[in-house]
């Protein structure tokens, strides 16, 4: 499993997907031909054993690749927004957001460990967010979903990156 990061200033989406695309072709080496599956995870045509994907912010792209199924997602913290909070997180998930140190960065290291797991289920957030239960504890990723491993990083104080790899 590779990943790359790149932070700039304020990016536009239009530069955001460009620099996503470039460090894919960067840990690739060369310009894949892409595919899209039934609700629009991109996959490399004609190469099965390689898997990837992308993720972008205002201020930072990230890039993933690997042999197994991923999803990455990379996300600023900023304050969180209780009405995606009610909507995609359980309630158990929304009590310890409020009870701990840092709401705001709580909220995005939760938010990012279920988009990552959406992304690489390729579903996106038309899935049931809720469903998917996450709890931080002492630096380990506690979750109701056991077909696959979490890793995350804090950068910073700044943004947080999660990582899906499901298993096979």
């Amino acid at each position: 499993m590779n990943i790359l990061l790149l932070f700039s200033n304020r990016m536009s989406s239009k530069k955001q997907h460009k620099l996503a695309h470039a460090l894919l072709h960067k840990q690739l080496g060369y310009i894949p031909d892409l595919s899209f599956g039934e609700h629009g995870k991109p996959y490399i045509t004609n190469n099965s054993d390689l898997h990837f994907n992308l993720s972008h912010s205002k201020y930072a792209v990230a890039c993933i690749t690997s042999s197994s199924t991923v999803g990455i997602d990379i996300e600023e913290i900023r304050p969180l927004r209780k009405n995606v909070m009610k909507r995609a997180f359980s309630e158990k998930e929304q009590a310890d957001v409020l009870a701990s140190e840092n709401p705001d960065e709580y909220f995005f290291q939760l938010w990012t460990l279920k988009e990552s797991y959406v992304k690489a289920i390729g579903i996106g957030i038309s899935f049931p967010m809720n469903n998917v239960e996450f709890c931080l504890k002492n630096n380990i990723i506690q979750s109701n979903i056991k077909n696959a491993d979490f890793l995350q990083y804090v950068i910073g104080s700044k943004f947080v990156v999660s990582v899906c790899k499901l298993k096979s």
